[in-house]
């Protein structure tokens, strides 16, 4: 996969107003398919990918990201066990139920 290398990583993921909740469509480019992501987690995800890209795959580099994403995941599993317990249904909230929710909260919890 071939993915443009950041300037300043560290910025530039670090400091972006969006949440990892936005439903994200990009189209990943790969050698003979796209795929379009929408996910929770993908922008945290894809964040630690393009710092790795840009520090040519030096993990100590990029443990911000890691963290973020780790977090991230941790935040929404957690809610997808909540509604599931609460019969809640679907266990995971749809893309506009996740803005409101960190609307709500002022911002991302992770």
């Amino acid at each position: 996969m071939h993915r443009s290398k950041l300037t300043d990583p560290l910025h530039s993921a670090l400091c972006q107003t969006s949440a990892c909740c936005r439903d994200v469509a990009v189209s990943l480019s790969f050698s003979s398919f796209s795929v379009v992501a929408t996910s929770s987690v993908f922008q945290e995800s894809d964040a630690s990918h393009k710092c790795l890209d840009a520090y040519n795959y030096d993990k100590r580099m990029c443990s911000a990201y890691f963290l973020r994403y780790k977090n991230c995941r941790k935040y929404w599993h957690n809610i997808m066990l909540e509604r599931r317990r609460n019969g809640v249904k679907p266990d995971m909230p749809t893309a506009a139920e996740r803005q409101e929710m960190i609307a709500a909260i002022g911002g991302t919890p992770y």
